[in-house]
């Protein structure tokens, strides 16, 4: 059975406000089409069947529409809209109840890397990892923050967004995540995953490792 796919859709959006005031960011329409149609489609076309929308910002938008993907096609949607600001970490945190499988494909809902996931289970899995984080790459200097891994790809220190880039490698926002991980994280408190939760857990030992995409990450 493939993974739940959970999908990080409450962030405010500022960089775009100007641009698109009336809507959440993944609902900001790309030739057309709202952009997690494009996050969805590709996902589905590797047979992942569960969608969770994680809302916040402007979240009864994402809730109506889940409810119509939900009418109109053969994919399951669930939705929750956070009562409070709660960050990345603690948005997972909040909807673990919802997840049906062992592990977890975790995206964020607006930016899109494409990747070969039967590749990244198989990378998951003969590693044993709690979390397999997908790096990308970026032009020396961009304020993407940076990943540095062993030979071995296990992760040995994340810097999210606070410095520039001192490797090429960075975090392409897609994510293999077991469960029982993201149950350790403290419920009803606002966590950010990039910035509190994978930095403690690499800390504590944890199996958090790194699995290279081949094409640039790209942030709408």
């Amino acid at each position: 059975m493939m993974p739940d796919v959970m999908i990080l859709c409450g962030g405010k959006g500022e960089r775009l406000r100007t641009v698109i005031s009336d809507r959440p960011k993944p609902l900001a329409e790309v030739q057309g089409r709202p952009f997690l149609d494009i996050l969805i489609d590709g996902l589905s076309s590797f047979d992942f069947r569960r969608f969770i929308l994680l809302a916040g910002y402007q979240g009864d938008q994402i809730k109506e529409y889940a409810i119509q993907k939900k009418q109109n096609s053969s994919l399951h949607f669930e939705c929750i809209i956070e009562q409070f600001p709660l960050g990345t970490a603690g948005a997972l945190r909040n909807a673990v109840h919802l997840i049906n499988t062992r592990s977890v494909v975790v995206l964020n809902g607006d930016s899109f890397c494409p990747v070969d996931y039967s590749k990244l289970f198989s990378f998951h899995k003969q590693r044993s990892a709690d979390m397999t984080i997908v790096t990308s790459f970026c032009k020396e200097g961009e304020d993407f923050g940076s990943i540095t891994k062993a030979t071995d790809g296990r992760i040995v220190a994340f810097a999210e967004k606070k410095q520039k880039s001192l490797t090429p490698l960075i975090n392409a926002g897609i994510y293999l995540i077991e469960r029982s991980l993201i149950e350790t994280v403290q419920i009803n408190k606002k966590v950010s995953l990039e910035e509190e939760a994978i930095p403690f857990w690499i800390s504590a030992n944890r199996h958090i490792y790194a699995y290279p995409a081949s094409y640039q990450h790209l942030d709408i």
